[in-house]
């Protein structure tokens, strides 16, 4: 006997009487679907008898709401979210963003055409690509759909579509940072980027990671952090080494604050906004050589790109970046026939410290040629 599959919404079709076009709504009952229809059937009778108007509706004291209440309500809904911290900043920080942009006082001010004026600019003057473009029109229209489920305000950006992304900007490849440009991102940034982009340029750790790791995690007397497996992205633990400069800046950097043990030593990752601020006050290209593209993840792999200047051993290199080992010997190699968490461990120091010596003769060139 064929099995039919269970419905998960239900779907209504209704007029908008503020901007007079059809709408389709999807309810997670067919109860909301009946109770919304009944109540939107005497709202248009209200309307067609005259005992409200179009211009009534279109000023109500919803649509009058401040921009700032608004966007502290959908804050608030936003925290119930089984999502990031850094997911919901960036949505937030995106939406305040446009709101002063467009400079949007109510809901009732918010528009298409300002908002796509705004995306726009953001495209050619602050180079965002097809995919930050989207993220941000993403955003504004989360925001505006809250609102206007709620019959608020008109879900007005319905009709602006996402960009695609063009050939060059498919073809963009991660580039890492030479020795210089960390130097001046490092004096540039501010607060606690700063610590984050000096965490990730000497762990190699992700983004995704970093900002998952407690307190708890960093063994001092190791000088190590351990890796639980619920952050890693393969879903197993283990242990990045660090020097010991770094492990006693990271602890005065937090236990200044007063966190305890199994607080986050980063709260969440850069906003692609403040990266690209600190990026272009360190005076760092964008783009050379037309492809090659300084992202948060160029730190990744200016890590890799300094393990490999240093002549760190190949095998060393696989297990400090914590990849798969390329092939089935290697793999056999560094685990089933050998002591693997003491020997690639023990490895993994050597290296770190070889990366270290070799970018300290970097540093001490670059002085020495300068002065």
């Amino acid at each position: 006997m064929k099995r039919t599959k269970k419905r998960t919404r239900f779907q209504g079709r209704f007029l908008n009487p503020v901007t007079g076009l059809t709408e389709c709504r999807d309810f997670p009952t067919k109860a909301l679907l009946s109770e919304y229809r009944a109540a939107h059937r005497i709202k248009l009778a209200r309307l067609a008898s005259g005992v409200i108007d179009r211009e009534d509706l279109i000023g109500s004291e919803h649509a009058q709401q401040p921009c700032t209440e608004a966007v502290a309500e959908f804050r608030a809904e936003l925290v119930k979210l089984d999502r990031s911290e850094s997911y919901k900043v960036q949505i937030i920080g995106r939406i305040e963003s446009m709101i002063s942009g467009c400079r949007f006082a109510t809901l009732a001010d918010i528009n298409a055409a300002a908002i796509a004026k705004y995306l726009t600019a953001g495209r050619a003057d602050l180079e965002w690509s097809a995919a930050t473009y989207n993220s941000h029109l993403a955003a504004a229209k989360r925001f505006t759909r809250h609102f206007a489920d709620q019959d608020r305000m008109a879900d007005c950006l319905r009709k602006l579509k996402p960009l695609k992304a063009t050939e060059t900007e498919r073809r963009r490849w991660t580039r890492a940072l030479t020795v210089d440009e960390t130097e001046r991102l490092l004096d540039m940034a501010s607060d606690w980027r700063r610590m984050f982009y000096r965490f990730r340029l000497w762990t190699g750790i992700r983004g995704s990671e970093a900002c998952k790791i407690r307190l708890s995690d960093l063994d001092p007397d190791g000088l190590q952090i351990n890796l639980r497996a619920a952050i890693t992205k393969n879903r197993k633990s283990d242990t990045q080494p660090i020097t010991a400069e770094l492990c006693s800046d990271l602890l005065r950097f937090r236990l200044t604050t007063g966190a305890g043990p199994e607080d986050r030593i980063f709260r969440r990752e850069p906003l692609d906004e403040e990266w690209q601020a600190d990026r272009k006050a360190a005076g760092i290209e964008p783009v050379i050589r037309g492809k090659w593209h300084a992202y948060q993840a160029s730190l990744r792999k200016t890590y890799r790109t300094w393990l490999g200047t240093a002549r760190v051993a190949r095998g060393v290199v696989t297990d400090l970046m914590r990849h798969a080992p390329e092939d089935q010997g290697e793999a056999l190699s560094f685990g089933t026939y050998a002591d693997g968490e003491a020997d690639v461990l023990r490895d993994k120091r050597e290296g770190l410290a070889t990366m270290a010596t070799w970018h300290a003769g970097q540093i001490a060139s670059d002085l020495a040629a300068v002065g």
